[in-house]
């Protein structure tokens, strides 16, 4: 902790979202100047894409209110006075959440063993960090989303504070190996292996354990510290007060604090896992797509094109205006690396309100993000069953106040600049009669649709504010 840091509240006023409208009225090129194929589409055909019919699902009543009420105000998260920042305690959940213990050997539950080891020549072998991955039951829910592998995930942050705590700095890959020692199933574990492999020399199996040899072994394994604010490493069941590092920058608080700062260390690893990017200096976006884009209308959250009912529709207005333009869907079939290279060469990365905007991290110092926002769309926070479905009446008050500002905060941690952009329609909330309609996660909202051409001028106008690419 700096001995010279005295946390300082700053007004929530002081933090104001930029609003892409406001960038609208530019003048636009006619079309790319480039032989370039754009939209290129990365991770999916979205040529084969089927269009959404009709574009506003919701009762006549919804409908109606949709396009008379104001958007809901943002809420900037002001509870400082209660925060973990506060007398430095973030840094003792560091050492109450990730304590560790150093043992001469381990037995793992096949019977196999693995013990320190010096070779008949007289080398070392490698320092070994046992793993052992907590929530299993979790890693069915989460462990096709990147996002929240790493809120929910302990080992992931852990991992990297317990090497640090070893004196290992600098680029990766740093000399550990990392030994999984849950028996879980290989697809639950993808995110958490690309996380790990990225900055450690291996990323091996408590299978393979044996194989290897080592100077000195350490073990890590969860267990809940008793402290108010364990939750913050974790965010399991969202912490007392959600997400703490999204006001941190409201106090003032150092960014080498932050708990997201070690994925510094991950796109550092990623710089060196990857080709280097060629140089260029015309504009270019990568769009995200959610999972399944207007295939299956059970998924949630898809940008759609008022004009053509179809996330490819947006990537061509973008194209229009003169942006290279690239569109992906994001899932665990991409590599993180791959991901990391394709977002890394983004000057804007665009998505509605979700996890796969998280990606924003991978991004250089100096870009931009906008965030399609979901302001109208949820006004009353649960809503109420009788609310929910395409021929229910909608819930109008009183209306929550927006706060989904983490990914807002999560820029401004590391140097980008945020955008926000409100859609034409947000689809009435839907719940299946087989969920729990309490939950929500359970609620969907299939489709957000979007003015492509105006969004594509407010896209431009923000490059054009960024000033580090040519239109």
């Amino acid at each position: 902790m700096e001995k010279s840091f005295k946390p300082r509240r700053r007004l929530a006023v002081d933090y104001g979202p930029w609003n892409a409208k406001n960038f609208a009225n530019i003048s636009l090129n006619s079309e790319i100047a480039s032989d370039l194929e754009c939209p290129l589409y990365y991770y999916r055909n979205y040529n084969q894409e089927v269009p959404v019919a009709p574009l506003r699902q919701g009762s006549q009543e919804y409908q109606k209110w949709a396009d008379e009420k104001s958007k809901a105000p943002f809420l900037i998260q002001d509870h400082w006075k209660d925060s973990i920042w506060m007398g430095g305690q973030e840094m003792a959940e560091w050492h109450r959440t990730c304590t560790y213990s150093k043992i001469d050997g381990y037995r793992f539950h096949n019977g196999d063993t693995i013990e320190t080891l010096i070779s008949p020549d007289g080398s070392a072998g490698s320092l070994g960090l046992i793993l052992r991955i907590p929530f299993e039951s979790s890693m069915s829910r989460y462990g096709d989303n990147a996002w929240h592998m790493l809120q929910d995930n302990p080992a992931l942050w852990c991992a990297v504070w317990i090497a640090q705590k070893q004196g290992m700095r600098g680029p990766p890959p740093w000399d550990m190996k990392v030994i999984i020692e849950n028996d879980i199933a290989e697809s639950k574990l993808i995110w958490s292996k690309y996380f790990l492999a990225s900055i450690f020399r291996e990323v091996i199996s408590w299978k393979d354990a044996a194989l290897h040899d080592y100077s000195q072994i350490l073990h890590w394994s969860y267990a809940a510290p008793t402290s108010r604010y364990h939750n913050w490493l974790i965010n399991r069941g969202r912490s007392p007060i959600y997400a703490q590092e999204t006001e941190a920058l409201l106090i003032n608080i150092p960014k080498s604090r932050f708990k997201l700062d070690r994925l510094r260390a991950v796109k550092n690893g990623f710089a060196n896992l990857v080709p280097p990017i060629p140089a260029r200096s015309r504009c270019s976006v990568v769009a995200i797509s959610r999972s399944h884009s207007s295939i299956v209308r059970s998924v949630t959250r898809n940008l759609v094109a008022k004009n053509t009912g179809t996330f490819a529709g947006i990537l061509q207005a973008l194209c229009e205006a003169g942006i290279e333009t690239r569109g992906a869907e994001i899932n665990t079939k991409v590599p993180l690396a791959m991901q990391y290279r394709l977002i890394m060469q983004a000057d804007a990365l665009i998505s509605v309100h979700g996890a796969q905007l998280a990606n924003l991290v991978w991004m250089p110092e100096g870009s931009a993000v906008i965030e399609v926002t979901l302001r109208y769309g949820y006004c009353c926070r649960p809503v109420p069953e009788e609310n929910m479905g395409f021929t229910s009446p909608p819930c109008k008050g009183p209306c929550s106040p927006y706060d989904y500002v983490v990914y807002a905060m999560q820029a401004q941690q590391f140097g980008i600049e945020y955008y926000y952009y409100d859609p034409l329609y947000v689809e009435q909330l839907t719940c299946s009669e087989c969920d729990d309609c309490g939950n929500k996660d359970t609620k969907q909202t299939s489709h957000v649709v979007l003015d492509e051409k105006h969004f594509a001028r407010s896209v431009s106008g923000i490059l054009k504010r960024l000033g580090k690419c040519s239109l």
